[in-house]
């Protein structure tokens, strides 16, 4: 069990420091040595959430970070976060928050 859960932790480190780089659950569990199937499972297990769900978690909060700051376009926002461009990223943003990111935006700068 320990074992399991230094592994998720390593997964997820791996995660937080790569997350704007394409990413996936085959490389990852392979860096951990575990074999996709066996991490799938463990990794739900243990983050009550998938490994994909994870990295979505991980892109939208930096993605909101970065829509602080209106002098960045949301395309770049898109690219810095690890989504392939801007319509894939508004859609999950969307689908994740309830609202598209130049709302999102809109909201954070009203409150500043």
């Amino acid at each position: 069990m320990v074992r399991n859960h230094q592994a998720i932790q390593q997964a997820c480190n791996i995660v937080l420091s790569e997350f704007a780089e394409p990413i996936s659950l085959d490389a990852v569990s392979e860096r951990i040595g575990f074999s996709k199937y066996h991490f799938e499972r463990v990794f739900k297990q243990v983050m009550h959430m998938t490994f994909y769900q994870y990295v979505t978690k991980v892109r939208i909060s930096h993605s909101q970070l970065l829509l602080a700051d209106a002098s960045i376009s949301i395309t770049d926002i898109a690219i810095a976060s690890g989504f392939s461009g801007s319509s894939a990223f508004s859609r999950v943003f969307r689908q994740e928050t309830g609202k598209s990111p130049s709302e999102f935006r809109k909201i954070l700068q009203a409150h500043i």
